[in-house]
């Protein structure tokens, strides 16, 4: 219960140049990394370790769909890219949104919405490549 709760909300040191009061844009690295940082947390906690040796993950199609001029928080949508090594991706939508840090200068706070729709998705994929790798191994 503490992964999880942990890996909904994640405060990074923000790698921006100079003194930015701002977190970064919805497809800066830094903020992909950290969506993705929450994504492998989240599939770890459903499956195990392993998760991470069976999935690739990906963010493509980023979108900002809204920004506080007052605040700078932004709200993002994109694909989630979940590809089953050796196998075809599924494509899944999430929001996140980037906000600054009120505690720590220089930082952001990532907060991915719907977390445990992700969840149920790694645990699908993940159910459906064990029943793949069962049937290959009778057909041997």
């Amino acid at each position: 219960m503490f992964k999880r709760n942990t890996a909904l909300i994640l405060i990074f040191s923000a790698l921006l140049a100079g003194c930015s009061q701002q977190p970064p844009t919805c497809g800066e690295t830094s903020a992909t990394s950290s969506v993705l940082k929450i994504v492998k947390s989240l599939a770890q906690d459903a499956i195990g370790p392993q998760a991470n040796d069976i999935f690739d993950y990906q963010l493509t199609n980023i979108q900002t769909t809204n920004i506080n001029n007052n605040t700078g928080t932004q709200t993002c949508l994109a694909d989630l890219n979940l590809n089953l090594k050796g196998q075809n991706n599924v494509s899944f939508p999430i929001h996140y949104r980037l906000a600054k840090s009120d505690s720590q200068q220089n930082a952001f706070i990532t907060n991915l919405e719907k977390p445990n729709a992700i969840v149920e998705l790694v645990k699908t994929e993940h159910y459906q490549y064990k029943q793949q790798q069962t049937l290959s191994k009778q057909q041997k």
